[in-house]
C-alpha cells in the first residue's frame, strides 16, 4: 500500500492517513486501486477513508487502451 508515493504497511495505514488529514483543510482523500483486488476490500478502504476524517473519497481510474486503434 501506499499513501502518497510513500509505501506504507497496512498497520500504520490509518494513522498515517489522521495525521495527513489533520494537516490538511480539505478531507478528500484519492483511492486507487489494482484492478485485480477484490472489490469488497476497496470498500472497505472507502470506509476505512471515511473512519480517519476523510469527508469525501474519489476513486482514481485508468483508462484503458483501445485495442482496435491504429
Amino acid at each position: 500500500m501506499y499513501l502518497n508515493e510513500d509505501k506504507t504497511a497496512e498497520d500504520n495505514l490509518l494513522p498515517a492517513m489522521t495525521s495527513l488529514l489533520s494537516e490538511r483543510d480539505d478531507k478528500v482523500l484519492f483511492l486507487k486501486a489494482n484492478e485485480a483486488l477484490d472489490y469488497g476490500y476497496v470498500l472497505e478502504m472507502m470506509d476505512r477513508c471515511r473512519t480517519v476524517g476523510a469527508t469525501e473519497v474519489a476513486l482514481i481510474t485508468k483508462a484503458k487502451v483501445d485495442e482496435q486503434a491504429d
